[in-house]
């Protein structure tokens, strides 16, 4: 699972296309049972993103980047990309200035996220982290990543799905040490 800016971009922008307003929070959870859906249904994440045990549940790594570069805290690649597409009000809701191109997500890309939304975006930010504070979360150490394994285990993956995934994992563990190399 190799994390793809554009579609990072583009489900940020198809949830809030949505349900615009949504708090960081908010998005972050609607993405994270959106994944771990599309994880246990088709065998792979929606963004590849890494997803780290915070203190109120997961966060994806790489997309809390982007929107902290949105308001300026930091910089990301191709936020300008970005900041031309959402607009960020009160410090963290996130509102579309334009639609999103649904030709980076799959078809079950968009089945899981529509689904995610439905169930999850009448919910607050404070009901989302209770929710998110599953296993998965509960065995990570606080700010580490959370093994896609232990995501997938959570929402009752078959015990195929979960060596098949401990085993891309550490294929992607092995090439990410080559690469620091």
């Amino acid at each position: 699972m190799f994390l793809d800016k554009e579609i990072v971009i583009e489900t940020v922008l198809y949830i809030v296309n949505e349900m615009p307003g949504l708090s960081f929070m908010q998005i972050f959870k609607i993405m994270y049972f959106a994944e771990q859906d599309h994880l246990v249904k088709h065998g792979r994440m929606i963004t590849g993103d890494d997803y780290v045990a915070m203190a109120n549940g997961p966060v994806p790594s790489h997309t809390y980047d982007a929107l902290k570069a949105v308001k300026g805290v930091n910089s990301w690649v191709n936020v300008a990309g970005l900041k031309a597409r959402i607009e960020i009000q009160d410090s963290y809701h996130v509102y579309p200035v334009g639609s999103a191109d649904t030709d980076y997500l799959s078809p079950t890309d968009i089945e899981c996220l529509d689904a995610s939304i439905r169930m999850y975006g009448v919910c607050t930010a404070g009901e989302l982290s209770m929710l998110s504070h599953g296993p998965a979360w509960s065995s990570t150490e606080r700010n580490r990543r959370m093994k896609v394994a232990d995501i997938a285990a959570e929402a009752e993956a078959s015990e195929e799905q979960i060596k098949y995934l401990e085993e891309k994992e550490q294929l992607k563990e092995s090439l990410r040490d080559a690469a620091a190399k």
